[in-house]
């Protein structure tokens, strides 16, 4: 991750950079920057932070899931909602 921001702040920078040159500062004290190797652009996706795998081994009975029909649904959204409000 840190790869990754590491490239968003350079492009931020070079965001600024062009900015400054548009608005008329001189090319000689603004200055674009990027990775010192060309592979360094690559090395956000090398590794990554999160869930490699999943897995649900435990199984759910059928007879355990209460059916909800459409009316009942509509009906807790009526006993829960507040009067006072405008």
């Amino acid at each position: 991750m840190a790869h990754a921001l590491t490239l968003v702040a350079m492009s931020i920078q070079n965001v600024l950079t062009y900015l400054k040159f548009d608005y008329g500062i001189q090319q000689t004290e603004v200055r674009y920057i990027k990775p010192e190797n060309e592979t360094d652009f690559n090395k956000p996706w090398v590794s990554s932070m999160g869930v490699n795998r999943f897995g649900m081994t435990s199984m759910i009975d059928e007879n355990s899931i209460i059916a909800v029909s459409k009316k009942d649904i509509l009906a807790s959204y009526e006993d829960t909602q507040d009067d006072s409000l405008p």
